[in-house]
């Protein structure tokens, strides 16, 4: 599904996770680590099972110190603030939403068409930043407000960091010197003593009576509670320390933030992700992939925390593939448009373990290094062609089992020396069209191993940002697949127009009854199982938006592309 999004920066990873959750990606998780009184980390962490039925995960994490703005606003946001505009009244609704918080809530004052409210016309809850107005706000009428964040509500950072993974264990210690370590004393009687958590891990459990570790033997573990055999005397103080298991899969946050195991530097992504893959077990953690909304580590005065961002693209569940730009007027140089793909790219008759590329761009300096072989507890080093997906893609497992090797684009191209100086290359002269091709994903070893799903690779030549191209074509004898007895699922190549798809198997065709056509994830899913190669013929015609990646950073502008930069043509709409 396409998406032209304006949204603030205050709120940019709020914004993200709401678009990924939209198209099909389940929020797993959602974290928060903390350093000190001001020093954070939030993560969020997806999931989504894809057409193909394959399920893939995904996190992102941003790191701020809220005692240390880029902005010289002291946390404050003014009425004449886009993030001060909390809606209009309609005659009916008494509730409103501050666009980000938490908040201050003695901070804050409200007003309706610029006059101020009196604070008992209104409650207000900090946390979420819902207001409740006594009686209805008159319609048309405007609401405002003026107010300072809370210490803990995010501060912008330009880099958001992407990784993927296998699967998380969130994990936390209670040690026996901890208040709630605490059970109480007995009183000759009392046998069961009730933990004050259900998620402990029983291999990593113990029990100390007065200060002396008890034997397993003297008490039943059952999850929430101990039994004791024998019941402790009225002198005897019992108290516990163990592991708990916090893991959660119900898209539900983990309520309690968690200590910082170590002394991280939020401008450091390295020592940022030490801190996650300390605090929490990832299995296979992926290198990572930055996106940086401007060059510069931090943000210049050029921008404020209600600066828009632009972003567009295409997603899906199964894969997203967007632009992103924070606003260009201070500096329409520094302001990046920053490219995203991450999820699944369209293969051949085999498909990778695990297919979901990554690929992002990033400031010049913040890209992975191979160099690195351990991030907090996580292993970064799965060989010597280790990837991260700033210089290049990098995919998640190959066919045949190695994780997160450097791979490489492909697409038709010429020689960059005959596209300089005035020369005009593109559309061509002879067709009075521009020529593109799809973006394939190969390895030395492994050679083509898929392209890219609903883009194509455009030359920077004779075209501008944003520009849109109509992509029509008739495909005959596309082959979708192999029916082997086991697959019922195959994917198209492109959206066909209605009613032009038609299939054949074994050169006969297929009756549009016996299989069932998804035009959003462009699926062919056939009520029996298939047997022989099976073809697609069918018309396209399509819209595509041009972007020109402008980080210094990314697979499209490094040494690693054919063509150094290359434009991307997302899939937009249907013509």
């Amino acid at each position: 599904m396409w998406f032209d999004k304006i949204v603030n920066l205050q709120t940019l990873p709020t914004e993200l996770e709401k678009l990924f959750v939209d198209n099909g990606w389940k929020r797993d998780l959602f974290f928060r680590i903390r350093r000190e009184t001001s020093k954070f980390i939030d993560v969020r962490l997806f999931e989504s099972t894809g057409s193909d039925l394959e399920r893939r995960r995904f996190g992102f994490a941003v790191a701020y110190d809220t005692a240390d703005s880029d902005f010289a606003d002291s946390r404050y946001v003014a009425t004449e603030s886009r993030l001060g505009d909390f809606g209009v009244g309609d005659g009916k609704k008494t509730n409103f939403i501050i666009p980000t918080s938490p908040i201050i809530a003695s901070s804050l004052s409200v007003y309706i068409n610029s006059i101020y409210q009196e604070k008992n016309t209104y409650t207000v809850d900090g946390r979420t930043g819902l207001i409740k107005f006594n009686t209805p706000v008159a319609k048309g009428a405007r609401v405002t407000g003026e107010y300072r964040l809370a210490n803990d509500a995010y501060e912008p950072t330009n880099d958001i960091i992407f990784f993927t993974y296998t699967r998380y264990f969130i994990e936390k210690e209670v040690k026996m010197s901890d208040q709630d370590a605490d059970l109480g004393n007995g009183n000759g009687t009392k046998t069961a003593f009730k933990l004050p958590y259900p998620d402990f891990d029983e291999s990593r459990f113990a029990v100390y009576k007065n200060g002396t570790i008890l034997d397993a033997n003297n008490y039943t573990f059952t999850g929430d509670t101990i039994i004791f055999k024998v019941a402790p005397a009225s002198a005897d103080n019992i108290k516990i320390a163990g592991t708990r298991l916090l893991e959660s899969s119900n898209g539900s946050d983990v309520t309690e933030i968690l200590p910082a195991k170590t002394q991280f530097t939020v401008q450091s992504t390295n020592s940022v992700l030490a801190e996650i893959f300390t605090s929490i077990n990832f299995v296979n953690a992926s290198p990572y992939t930055v996106l940086s909304l401007t060059p510069e580590q931090r943000f210049t005065k050029d921008w404020k925390r209600d600066s828009v961002v632009y972003m567009y693209g295409n997603a899906h569940k199964d894969r997203v593939v967007m632009f992103m730009r924070i606003d260009p007027t201070p500096s329409p140089v520094r302001a990046l448009f920053v490219p995203l793909y991450i999820g699944r790219m369209y293969t051949f008759d085999n498909k990778p373990q695990k297919n979901l590329i990554i690929m992002g761009g990033c400031r010049s300096g913040e890209e992975f290094s191979n160099s690195t072989k351990k991030i907090g507890n996580a292993n970064m080093d799965y060989g010597e062609n280790t990837s991260g997906g700033n210089l290049t893609p990098v995919l998640s497992q190959s066919l045949t089992g190695s994780m997160y090797q450097q791979h490489y684009l492909a697409f038709i191209t010429h020689n960059a020396d005959i596209d300089s100086g005035q020369g005009r290359f593109n559309p061509s002269m002879y067709s009075g069209k521009y020529h593109l091709s799809q973006i394939y994903i190969v390895h030395p070893n492994d050679g083509y191993v898929g392209k890219l799903d609903d883009v194509y690779a455009v030359h920077p030549k004779n075209i501008q940002q944003a520009d849109e191209l109509e992509i029509e074509k008739t495909v005959t004898d596309e082959v979708i697949g192999k029916g082997d007895g086991t697959k019922k699922i195959f994917h198209l190549e492109h959206k066909p127009k209605e009613n032009t798809l038609n299939l054949f198997m074994d050169c006969k065709e297929v009756p549009k009854t016996d299989y069932d056509y998804n035009a959003e994830d462009k699926t062919v899913t056939f009520k029996e199982y298939p047997g022989g190669e099976i073809l697609a013929n069918y018309q396209m015609a399509q819209l595509y938006r041009y972007t020109l990646p402008t980080t210094a950073v990314s697979p499209f502008t490094s040494k690693f592309s054919p063509f150094n930069p290359i434009g991307l043509a997302i899939y937009k709409e249907d013509i």
